[in-house]
């Protein structure tokens, strides 16, 4: 059985995660824990793309679920793109109740066409890439002597 693999990048504001191999048992553990600790960094515009999963049961889809509660709770948002439709995966997903749940794009570039302000995670990474500190709140750090 093959586990998930995870891709991440920014697009517009948007914290985009491409999801492919298996959401289920295998590979949900490694997930759930990269999902929810990017929700505590400050994430709250999240894009998953899901179009590469190859196989998705109800251990994902709550997964899907939790990651939304999540994010709805701090104020933020998800949305999902799913596999191609006559897929298993899109099937499973749509069986579970995906398209009454879920804000579904038809593809990334869609999903992420209305930017949204940099989060202060990103704004940390971004601080970081440049050598320089940052706070949550985007204050400028006190220097040190």
């Amino acid at each position: 059985m093959t586990t998930a693999s995870i891709d991440f990048g920014q697009h517009n504001g948007w914290s985009t995660l491409t999801l492919t191999g298996s959401l289920a048992p295998g590979g949900v553990a490694v997930v759930r824990e990269r999902l929810l600790r990017l929700v505590a960094a400050g994430c709250r515009h999240l894009l998953l793309d899901l179009s590469g999963l190859e196989r998705c049961d109800a251990a994902g889809f709550a997964v899907l679920i939790a990651t939304r509660r999540h994010l709805a709770s701090r104020g933020g948002e998800l949305r999902l793109v799913l596999p191609a439709p006559g897929t298993a995966v899109r099937s499973a997903l749509s069986a579970f109740g995906a398209h009454q749940v879920f804000d579904i794009r038809p593809d990334a570039e869609a999903a992420a066409s209305d930017a949204r302000p940099a989060a202060p995670v990103q704004r940390r990474a971004a601080a970081r890439e440049h050598g320089a500190r940052a706070s949550a709140s985007g204050a400028i750090p006190r220097q040190r002597g």
